[in-house]
């Protein structure tokens, strides 16, 4: 009865283990895209890059597009509301090579 108990409870430990390491990393990859996702529509631009930080007691979707005018601006999504939150301007993408 006693190594039935045990076994159980390992059992029911991996598996709550195995849940954390692996459910985070799904619904942050899905959460991300969708953030990058929302900003390429709504710029029609190149995406930049892409990363999640946390602010204060929320993570936040930092995604840098290069818009169609050239500029670089970096949009901050709320990564709970997915509420594009403050957008920054940066400076202009340097002219292409023209040969």
């Amino acid at each position: 009865m006693l190594q039935q108990s045990l076994l159980i409870i390992v059992f029911c430990a991996y598996s709550f283990l195995g849940l954390l390491s692996v459910a985070p990393q799904i619904a942050h990859a899905d959460s991300l895209e969708q953030a990058v996702e929302q900003v390429k529509r709504n710029t029609n631009g190149k995406i930049l890059s892409a990363n999640t930080v946390r602010e204060g007691k929320r993570n936040v979707h930092n995604v840098r597009v290069l818009t169609q005018q050239g500029r670089v601006k970096r949009i901050r999504v709320d990564a709970r509301s997915g509420q594009i939150l403050k957008s920054r301007q940066g400076r202009h993408a340097p002219p292409p090579n023209r040969r």
